[in-house]
């Protein structure tokens, strides 16, 4: 079947799940290795029984609510050895979307099991944790956060069936409902929907109703456009194979890009971040010296703005950890309004740097005229460097060249590395990236839309090698074909 056909059925197939039956009907399972859901009927009286089941967990199953789904997926045999999922969660994650229903009446239900954490190794604090889709713009359910958040201390934690339902649940919608979370080597972090109802809340609200056709919809969603796409396409392989097979054809069949030609281009072409590099600082020592023992009015006014500045009066610091500090520094200060007109006074400041503070600019706009400003303040220690471009006709123009260089696929390839970036992370320059990334993809790429996940046909080596290695348990003659056709792509590469 040719790449570009299955690339447009695809797309579509992410959007219209009722066609999804039809279509993949034309792939059939030729062959029984493939694992996969079981298909007799189930019935909510079995379903009750295997959670109630759950008051019997023990020691041996404490791996189950400290692993990630995102690392791991229990049904499928190899996968499951170190965790040693009890069997009755194991068939509840085996029943899938039937069972959800179930799970979720139960998150609440704080019968214990046989497995209580004890402080010893680690403290453990109750936490407010909860997974969200990596690209939904919606607000955050209220009294959870996707980082999670100590609330307060605890002395011990007995597991109880509403956690063991809320990790089956995230092992069957692809979700990191994480119980039991190492957060380092002092705390552990418990997010519990029994003891943070707000937990429970916002599971229900995410999955009530959740029907076979919108767990296929929010699984290709995951295989598209997720943090660890290729577990989603297991699920998707495992509980519904006929439309597994269709997105694993589609995925293995993707032209093979360059990440980092790709990474380079979008970077130092389209988002031009204002950020200071290694490359950018030209005297070390001076402005070592300017930071750790500033003398000017507007050197010891940044440095009171500057968290940690103090650290590079430390001697025994290699030259390399010196500039990762100045660097640090610098780049958490252009993320804030570090100009007032007292301290900078006797700065000589350029036209260009006037008028952009003039305008009091925020985000993105902030952060290049703060670049602009500490240039001017440290003339000789630091490179001077153009402004970036923010017209689209630029953009568009250097997309082209880029694509008609390195191929066509490039061109979705470059969405596909721009995306996830129009997501807010919690970094210093975390919101003026998003912002400048969310403008770029809207004036290259104005049908679409980054909070609606479409099929990208184009992938880096280490996105196929990665697929390759998590679909080794499913076997096909059209699969193990596209396989080997793959392996041979990567090879020549």
């Amino acid at each position: 079947m040719q790449r570009s056909t299955l690339a447009v059925i695809l797309s579509f197939l992410l959007l219209t799940s009722s066609a999804c039956a039809a279509w993949c009907d034309r792939l059939p399972l030729s062959n029984s290795n493939w694992p996969h859901a079981p298909d007799d009927r189930v019935n909510k009286a079995s379903i009750e029984k295997l959670i109630d089941q759950f008051t019997t967990i023990t020691d041996d199953s404490f791996a189950c609510f400290t692993t990630s789904p995102s690392f791991v997926f229990y049904p499928l045999e190899d996968e499951a050895s170190e965790a040693h999922p009890p069997e009755s969660m194991r068939n509840l994650i085996a029943i899938g979307v039937r069972a959800v229903p179930a799970l979720l009446d139960h998150l609440t239900d704080a019968r214990p099991t046989q497995l209580k954490l004890k402080t010893g190794f680690s403290h453990y604090w109750s936490g407010n944790e909860f997974d969200v889709r990596p690209y939904d713009r919606n607000p955050k359910p209220a009294g959870t956060r996707k980082d999670g958040q100590p609330i307060g201390g605890i002395t011990t934690h007995t597991v109880t069936v509403g956690d063991v339902c809320y990790a089956t649940l995230g092992q069957i919608v692809g979700r990191n409902y994480i119980v039991v979370e190492h957060m380092d080597g002092s705390y552990s972090m418990v997010n519990s929907p029994t003891s943070t109802p707000a937990i429970a809340a916002a599971a229900k609200s995410e999955w009530a109703g959740l029907t076979r056709q919108d767990h296929i919809r929010s699984l290709l969603a995951d295989t598209y456009s997720g943090e660890t796409p290729t577990e989603a396409l297991k699920r998707l392989c495992y509980y519904y194979p006929a439309e597994g097979k269709a997105a694993a054809l589609a995925m293995l069949s993707r032209p093979i890009c360059d990440y980092d030609v790709t990474a380079n281009f979008v970077d130092n072409s389209l988002l031009e971040m204002p950020t200071f590099e290694e490359k950018d600082i030209i005297s070390i020592k001076t402005l070592r010296n300017a930071l750790s023992h500033p003398s000017s009015r507007a050197e010891k006014y940044l440095a009171r703005k500057m968290e940690g500045a103090s650290y590079l009066r430390e001697r025994r610091l290699r030259p390399v950890d010196v500039v990762n500090t100045i660097s640090s520094l610098l780049n958490h200060a252009m993320v804030l309004p570090i100009y007032t007109s007292k301290p900078f006074a006797h700065v000589s400041l350029r036209p260009e740097t006037r008028c952009m503070l003039a305008a009091k600019p925020r985000g993105f706009e902030l952060m290049c005229a703060n670049r602009k400003l500490l240039e001017d303040l440290f003339p000789q220690e630091l490179t001077r460097r153009s402004s970036p471009s923010r017209e689209p006709a630029v953009w568009s123009s250097r997309l082209e060249s880029f694509v008609k260089k390195n191929g066509q696929a490039y061109a979705d390839y470059v969405w596909q590395y721009l995306r996830p970036r129009t997501v807010h992370h919690a970094y210093d320059n975390g919101a003026a990236l998003s912002e400048r990334a969310a403008q770029i993809l809207h004036a290259l790429y104005p049908n679409r839309d980054v909070t609606h996940p479409i099929f990208t046909n184009a992938a880096d080596h280490r996105d196929q090698e990665d697929l390759l290695t998590d679909l080794q348990a499913f076997h096909d003659p059209d699969l193990d074909n596209a396989t080997v056709t793959l392996r041979k792509s990567i090879g020549n590469k």
